[in-house]
């Protein structure tokens, strides 16, 4: 089923466009950017040709499927608004075991929402999520310390 959608994405992918917008993000990150305020954008909006399903956490979080549309959605709607973000997707499922191994248990978020699950844990156990947490932040800021 996913097949589809991630050919559409593939699609959607012009590379002079994402190579210019890297560029601009390098030049940022470097201190090379010289203007008032940094507002990357793409070149163009890049739509596709699907309308890409929506999808809960909840249901990103059970089912692996559900999970790649739903990440790689977000990754499609970038680029069909043609907005500066860097293309991105957040693996809930590692995520989930990660929090599981430290004894925290994960309870699900509410239907209506779309937010992330939450965690119930004693004291202890939250500051174990809490320096997990830190380091991910870290490491996913600063990649250069792997």
């Amino acid at each position: 089923m996913t097949d589809r959608y991630l050919e559409d994405l593939e699609q959607q992918l012009v590379p002079e466009v994402e190579d210019r917008l890297e560029a601009e993000w390098l030049a940022f990150t470097e201190g090379r950017f010289d203007g008032a305020i940094f507002t990357p954008a793409r070149a163009r909006p890049c739509p596709g040709a699907l309308e890409w399903p929506a999808v809960s956490v909840n249901q990103a979080q059970a089912d692996l499927d559900a999970m790649v549309l739903q990440q790689y959605g977000g990754c499609a709607l970038q680029l069909a608004r043609g907005s500066g973000g860097m293309l991105g997707v957040d693996l809930y499922q590692e995520l989930r075991s990660e929090y599981e191994i430290i004894g925290a248990d994960v309870i699900a978020s509410p239907a209506r929402g779309g937010t992330k699950q939450s965690l119930k844990c004693d004291i202890t156990k939250r500051q174990n999520v809490l320096n997990v947490f830190f380091v991910c932040l870290i490491f996913c800021s600063y990649p250069q310390l792997l």
